[in-house]
């Protein structure tokens, strides 16, 4: 609506052009101008409706073409008013109707162009206008390009145009017009690819920008036809379309059967018929267990109109069957009735009784839709949203969020929080970043653009399409050093590797570790006296709020609930509101944790039980609160782990570890904090992971896998000594560990490590060799412990392990390879020679084996012996610039000038020119020319 999206909309056309005129409306006034042109288009919709059902024809069985003999079929008399106000009434107290009404999501402006074509085709009727009809498929055509449930319904509109024009609708000159018609409308679908192609601080590609577009359609029809999605369309077409197909058809008198009898059976059978299907139609309507609200992801507003137009004409058919009599005819001087002349008072009671259903049914939707329809229309969300300003009025900085489009809260609250920032005046002081958009070189540009004192622009003359997560973690730690930056939303994620959120209510700072931070910087008191004092408001004041939300029909009659409850009537609907409690509820979780992890048993205890008020479905909340008051019971007593209570079965309505944290919020379990670190893990977020073991340990101090995790972590962050107090226990004690020399190996490995990331050798050579003495045949703790010894340049060490190795296995190449690298090291070129040579006597003639005992040689002063080696490798590579130069060095020495200057020259032709020893040989090969 503002057009200040950072991409170009490429898609809904018609809403694009219907918006243009708002952006003339200042921030504060857009909202309130969105929302009355969305009640504009609802208005619009339910008088197309109105009329759309004062035309339906009463002509679809003999009944009724017997009884309502006026012109088209109309329903005429006192009649025709009931069946378009039952319309209106029924679709306007609708619940999803009334919400896209009042609050604009575009959802309304699809409809309308539903109901318009809807009733130009039924206008067609009266007058039979060719030019309806084409107006019809230009505004189909539209649609298309708009929304895909246009898509969805092609089938059902070309039937309809049959229908109407029946065998004309297959003249050429019909179909071209009709055609043309179309692609007038569908020919939209360009319109906004050519503007994105144009866009200066943005373009796109054309065909880029249409291709989604046009696939969009397809794969979205594709997707509700695959296997998972497939009952949900049925569940949600069928019980609308069908009894709209039953209806449409003109039935025959009789059958064929001329007898009374007959005739009364078939008369009897549409009625009941027709009672069924305004049954089924008007109970779906109130929003049951099977409405199609309840069953599918979508509003299913188009299934709704066709339902209370099948509602409507059914209230028509009966009041046509019930109130007129059929007039008489030279063939039948005294007519069939419906009843006998003895029960003939029974029209009446059944009309009466049909209008009792009726506004038994507008009572219903009365009371279990208008609560719901004023918390929609209340200032709730406002005051939510107020609450986040106000925390940020006297600050400026960066705003970061990553909230998930797919989760139920989505983006809406950085949008809200612009419009928020907006209407108090500071949306100068802050930049809005989505973070999920920075991997998105364009999205950089356009931050930079529209704040170069904040955001730098990193890819000014880069044409690369996407940055890498480095570039991004760089670009958030030097926003962190300009600026003040928060987080909207709790998180997890790589950038969390290197920064952490500090708690301030709903908002985090987000600052980066410092290098003697621990995993998990502990709250002061000072930060937890803040939080507590803003939370003990934030819940006096909302909570009542949303505990009213949550049970707005309470105060309905004793028999309206009976009736509700008997219906199967889901009185819950899901508003902005219950996002919010959604919100507050995941926060006050991600406060309870960090509670708890300071120690603060009680209060924790209390906002775990307060994000259970906000939202009684937050899943963690109730499993971390579970937990705190098992931990309050046995203070200081270790816990038992039980993994087989943290199956992710009990996630219930989510999907993985990411849906459920980020809807609801960490875990502070013992059980679910192990399987998260190891979920974190998987993901490469070490730190993170350390942080899920930390806790773990903290509850299991003896838990094995937390303390090598955790010491594994603190490694990795060059912090040895929190490792070393961590696993040394393990190495003194072992028995309380449960461990022994046989399965001790991997904690004494990290152990050793650690003393020699602290420059304390010695007992790391003492660990590593009592472990190589306990285990001399595993072959990976060899492997280990001589990489250990090697890379820390302990080769007499190193070739302590390699021979015990090979005393096992004399001719394993592998540790040969090791012993010549050690023995190299030591000057011990001798030794390297013998080791090269079992692998040449056993694998014959092996090229490296021979190099390395060539160069061996070489650096033993044997050249002659040297020189056969290489002379070897020379024949079988010519153009080997290491073997040319050892060559060339050792004709140079034997005084050979020219066999000398023939090597430098192939290594001068293939060696690269930044190796160390080129320059030199370019200088002899100078000296020696000039000899």
């Amino acid at each position: 609506a503002t057009g200040e999206a950072w991409q170009s909309q490429v898609d809904e056309p018609l809403a694009w052009l219907a918006l243009l005129p708002f952006r003339l409306l200042s921030p504060q006034n857009l909202p309130f101008g969105l929302n009355l042109f969305s009640a504009f288009c609802a208005a619009v919709t339910l008088g197309l409706l109105a009329r759309c059902v004062s035309l339906l024809p009463h002509d679809r069985t003999e009944a009724q073409r017997q009884r309502e003999k006026s012109d088209f079929s109309f329903l005429l008399g006192w009649q025709s008013i009931l069946p378009p106000v039952a319309a209106v009434a029924l679709l306007g107290f609708q619940a999803g109707f009334w919400q896209h009404a009042t609050v604009f999501s575009g959802e309304m402006f699809d409809l309308l162009l539903l109901t318009v074509v809807l009733w130009q085709l039924q206008e067609y009727r009266l007058d039979e206008k060719n030019g309806r009809l084409l107006f019809t498929c230009v505004l189909y055509g539209a649609g298309i390009s708009e929304n895909w449930v246009f898509t969805a319904l092609l089938p059902i509109y070309l039937t309809a145009l049959i229908w109407l024009k029946k065998m004309d609708f297959f003249n050429l000159g019909f179909l071209i017009r009709c055609l043309l018609s179309s692609l007038a409308g569908l020919s939209l679908i360009l319109l906004l690819p050519f503007l994105a192609n144009h866009n200066a601080a943005h373009p796109i590609a054309f065909w880029d920008a249409l291709f989604p577009n046009l696939h969009a359609n397809w794969m979205t029809i594709k997707t509700l036809a695959n296997s998972g999605l497939r009952k949900q369309a049925a569940l949600i077409s069928l019980p609308a379309m069908l009894p709209l197909a039953l209806i449409s058809i003109r039935w025959s008198s009789n059958f064929g059967d001329d007898s009374p009898i007959g005739k009364m059976l078939a008369n009897w059978m549409f009625h009941f018929v027709h009672l069924v299907i305004f049954g089924i139609s008007s109970w779906l309507l109130l929003g049951t267990n099977f409405s199609p609200e309840n069953i599918g992801p979508t509003t299913c507003l188009s299934t709704y109109l066709i339902h209370v137009l099948v509602c409507a004409y059914c209230l028509g058919y009966f009041l046509v069957i019930f109130t007129k009599r059929v007039p008489p005819n030279r063939r039948e001087s005294r007519p069939a009735q419906i009843f006998p002349q003895s029960l003939m008072w029974l029209a009446p009671v059944i009309i009466l009784t049909l209008l009792s259903y009726a506004g038994v049914l507008l009572t219903l939707l009365v009371y279990n839709n208008l609560p719901q329809i004023r918390i929609e229309n209340s200032k709730t969300v406002q005051e939510f949203i107020q609450l986040t300003t106000d925390q940020l009025r006297d600050k400026s900085g960066i705003l970061l969020c990553d909230e998930d489009f797919n989760a139920s809260y989505a983006p809406w609250r950085a949008n809200l929080l612009q419009g928020g920032l907006d209407a108090a005046g500071i949306a100068k002081n802050f930049t809005v970043i989505d973070t999920r958009n920075l991997n998105w070189t364009q999205y950089h540009k356009n931050l930079h653009r529209s704040a170069p004192d904040k955001f730098p622009n990193l890819f000014e003359n880069n044409t690369n399409k996407y940055s890498t997560a480095l570039a991004n973690i760089t670009l958030l730690s030097g926003l962190c050093a300009s600026n003040q930056v928060y987080y909207l939303n709790p998180s997890y994620g790589y950038y969390f590797e290197f920064c952490r959120q500090e708690p301030h209510g709903t908002i985090y700072k987000f600052l980066p570790y410092r290098a003697t931070d621990s995993l998990s910087v502990p709250l002061t008191p000072e930060l937890i006296a803040e939080n507590e004092a803003y939370w003990d408001q934030t819940v006096a004041r909302f909570l009542p709020i949303f505990t009213a939300i949550r049970e707005p029909s309470t105060k309905a009659p004793a028999w309206v609930k009976r009736l509700s409850t008997r219906l199967h009537i889901n009185q819950k609907h899901i508003t902005s509101q219950d996002f919010a409690a959604e919100y507050l509820a995941r926060s006050l979780t991600v406060w309870g944790v960090q509670l708890q992890a300071a120690g603060e048993l009680a209060k924790a205890s209390l906002r775990f039980q307060q994000a259970k008020d906000f939202n009684p479905d937050n899943l963690v909340a109730d499993i971390n609160l579970a937990f705190n008051k098992k931990i309050q019971e046995n203070p200081g007593k270790p816990v038992a782990l039980e993994l087989e209570n943290a199956s992710t079965d009990r996630f219930g309505q989510y999907r993985n570890w990411n849906a459920v944290i980020t809807a609801c919020g960490p875990f502070d379990e013992v059980n679910f904090c192990f399987l998260a670190g190891y979920q974190y893990q998987q993901d490469g977020l070490i730190r993170q992971s350390a942080q899920q073991f930390e806790r773990v340990h903290h509850f299991v101090p003896e838990n094995l896998v937390a303390i090598m995790q955790l010491a594994q972590a603190y490694l990795s962050m060059r912090q040895p000594g929190p490792a070393l107090e961590l696993l040394a226990p393990t190495y003194t004690n072992p028995g309380k560990y449960g461990l022994s020399p046989t399965n001790a190996t991997p904690l004494h490995v990290l152990l050793a490590t650690a003393y020699l990331q602290k420059n304390e050798v010695k007992p790391a050579i003492q660990i590593l060799d009592q472990e190589v003495k306990y285990h001399p045949t595993d072959e990976n703790l060899l492997n280990s412990v001589a990489q250990v010894y090697m890379a820390r340049n302990l080769y007499p060490n190193a070739l302590n392990v390699i021979n015990l190795k090979l005393a096992q296995s004399p001719t394993d190449a592998k540790w040969l390879y090791g012993k010549c690298y050690v023995s190299f090291q030591t000057g011990d070129y001798k030794a390297c020679i013998e080791a090269m040579n079992i692998i040449l006597r056993n694998q014959g003639d092996d090229a490296n084996a021979r190099f390395n005992r060539a160069l061996a040689y070489f650096k033993d002063g044997q050249l002659d012996l040297a020189y056969g080696d290489y002379t070897q490798l020379q024949a079988l590579n010519t153009n080997s610039f290491p073997v040319a130069y050892a060559l060339g060095e050792i004709a140079w020495q034997k005084k050979r000038t020219a066999e000398a200057l023939r090597n430098y020259q192939i290594y001068l032709a293939n060696a690269p020119t930044n190796a160390p020893e080129f320059q030199s040989i370019v200088e002899r090969v100078q000296a020696l020319r000039a000899k």
